[in-house]
């Protein structure tokens, strides 16, 4: 939509807070409403190893912009998967932000990122990543409950 969603509204010029909307934590369900509801998401991260919202807003079929900074580059084929930008540009920022909501490939793009996820086999890395978190927190909860006693 026209709308963005930025968590502080003093990094915005006051000429466009009619069109941002200022969001501070949100649940799963109003994330995925929020990129259902998106015509691009944008995540102009100066560093980034492994982009989970961006991975996210794939997988509701938002196009998606991110940065030439860290993992976004790897997964983001520019113009086929998504588009990339240089966050320290400004100018190259708005650019690209232009090209893509002006873009009559959105849908196709957006496939092609579900697409290049798939084939890059990032989900598999994502359950790898839950797994081994759902340990740390089972090993935690063990040895917590243990010193208890």
């Amino acid at each position: 939509g026209s709308e963005m969603c930025i968590r502080d509204r003093s990094k915005v010029n006051v000429k466009f807070h009619s069109r941002v909307i200022f969001k501070g934590h949100c649940s799963k369900d109003e994330l995925e409403k929020l990129f259902l509801s998106s015509s691009v998401c944008i995540f102009p991260s100066l560093f980034e190893n492994f982009p989970y919202v961006m991975l996210e807003a794939i997988s509701m079929q938002c196009p998606v912009i991110g940065s030439i900074n860290g993992g976004m580059a790897e997964i983001i084929e520019h113009g086929k998967s998504g588009w990339l930008c240089d966050p320290f540009s400004k100018v190259e920022l708005l650019e690209v932000l232009q090209e893509a909501v002006d873009s009559n490939e959105k849908s196709k793009i957006a496939k092609n990122a579900i697409q290049r996820v798939i084939d890059l086999k990032l989900n598999k890395a994502a359950e790898a990543t839950a797994e081994y978190y759902e340990k740390v927190i089972k090993h935690y909860e063990k040895k917590t409950i243990y010193h208890r006693h």
